[in-house]
C-alpha cells in the first residue's frame, strides 16, 4: 500500500516537472523576439521613439507625434541616402522650424504647416525599390539621437533656412530678402562648385522665350527676331543674385523669371548664342544658410552634425 503511494507521488512530481518545462519552453518562445531585440538596438539610441506630446494631423485624418512627423519632414527636404551626421543637421534644423512655425500650439494639421514634407502614402511611393526598412530605421535612429535638440538665438527658435547647393559661399538674408538676421550672414562653402548641380545651362529658341513671356502678358510688342535684343538683367545682388529682370519697358522679378523657366537659382546670367538664349544658372535654391551639399561633404570629412550647423548658423545655440 505504501509501496503504490509512493510510486503514485513520484508519478505526480514528475508530471509537475514536465508541465515546469512546457512552460518555460512556452514563455522563452514568446520572449525570445524581445529580447533579440533589445539586444540588436542595443543603445537607449535605437531603443525606440521619442515622445513630444505635441501632435500633427495628417492628410489622411492619422495624429501622429511630432518627433514622428519629423520622418515626414526629413524625407521631403533631404536625400535620404546622406551621411548621417547631415541627416542630423537637418534633423535638428526641420524640428527647430516646426516648432517655431507650431508658435506654442500643441496640435496642428499638417496641411497648415509651412514646411516642406511627404505625406506617409508619398514616402511610401518614394522609397520604391530602395531598402525600405533600412532606410526607415535609419531615419528614426537620426531622429533619436538628435532629440530634443533645437537652434536657438537669443533664447527664441532660429529662422533655420537652408538650399541644396550654393554658389561657392552662402548669401545673407539681408541681402535677398532685404531682412537680415544676425546668423544668417555669408560663410564659405566653397566645397560647393565641385557639386553635380553647381552649374546647369539651358537653352531657349525665341518662340519658346516668347510663349513664356506672352503667357504672363509680357512681351506681347515683340517677335521672334527682337525678343533678344529686349532682355537685360536691370538689378543683381552683390553677389550676383538677380532681383530684376527687363524685357523692354516691363521687368519681372529674378524670382518670378526662376519659376517661369524652372531654373534652380536666382543666380543667373542671360547670353544669346547661335540664335538662341543660354541661361546659365549657378548653385540651387536661394542660398541662405545650410547648404546640404557642404554638410554632406563636411560630414564626409569627419564633422559631427553639431560641428556643420554652427558653421552655417554662425552663434546660435544648439539647446535642448
Amino acid at each position: 500500500m505504501a509501496d503504490r503511494k509512493g510510486r503514485k507521488m513520484l508519478y505526480e512530481k514528475r508530471q509537475t516537472e514536465k508541465w515546469k518545462e512546457r512552460l518555460f519552453v512556452l514563455i522563452t518562445s514568446l520572449l525570445l523576439p524581445c529580447i533579440l531585440t533589445l539586444l540588436i538596438s542595443g543603445t537607449n539610441e535605437t531603443a525606440g521613439n521619442q515622445v513630444s506630446g505635441i501632435m500633427i494631423e495628417l492628410e489622411n485624418g492619422n495624429k501622429v507625434d511630432m518627433e514622428e512627423f519629423l520622418l515626414y519632414m526629413l524625407a521631403g527636404q533631404i536625400r535620404l541616402d546622406a551621411h548621417t551626421e547631415a541627416l542630423k543637421a537637418q534633423c535638428v534644423i526641420a524640428r527647430t522650424n516646426l516648432l517655431r512655425e507650431l508658435a506654442g500650439e500643441k496640435e496642428k494639421k499638417a496641411k497648415e504647416l509651412n514646411v516642406a514634407y511627404l505625406s506617409p502614402e508619398k514616402l511610401e511611393n518614394s522609397l520604391g525599390g530602395l531598402k525600405k526598412e533600412e532606410i526607415l530605421k535609419k531615419l528614426k535612429r537620426v531622429i533619436n539621437h538628435t532629440y530634443p535638440y533645437v537652434l536657438t538665438y537669443e533664447e527664441e527658435y532660429i529662422e533655420a533656412l537652408y538650399h541644396h547647393v550654393s554658389t561657392g559661399t552662402t548669401v545673407s538674408a539681408e541681402e535677398i530678402y532685404g531682412q537680415g538676421r544676425p546668423y544668417l550672414i555669408a560663410v564659405d562653402s566653397s566645397q560647393d562648385v565641385e557639386a553635380e548641380e553647381y552649374m546647369t545651362l539651358s537653352f531657349w529658341t525665341g518662340r519658346e522665350l516668347l510663349a513664356k513671356l506672352q503667357g504672363i502678358g509680357i512681351g506681347k510688342e515683340y517677335t521672334t527676331d527682337t525678343i533678344f535684343s529686349a532682355l537685360k538683367i536691370a538689378e543683381k545682388t552683390k553677389n550676383g543674385y538677380v532681383k530684376k529682370v527687363a524685357v523692354g519697358t516691363e521687368e519681372i522679378t529674378g524670382e518670378e523669371w526662376k519659376s517661369l523657366f524652372g531654373l534652380n537659382s536666382t543666380h543667373f546670367f542671360l547670353e544669346e548664342q547661335d540664335g538662341m538664349l543660354r541661361m546659365i544658372v549657378l548653385g540651387k535654391g536661394h542660398g541662405i544658410g545650410l547648404s546640404q551639399y557642404g554638410a554632406e561633404r563636411m560630414a564626409e570629412e569627419g564633422a559631427g552634425w553639431k560641428e556643420i550647423l554652427l558653421k552655417y548658423y554662425p552663434g546660435v545655440r544648439i539647446e535642448k
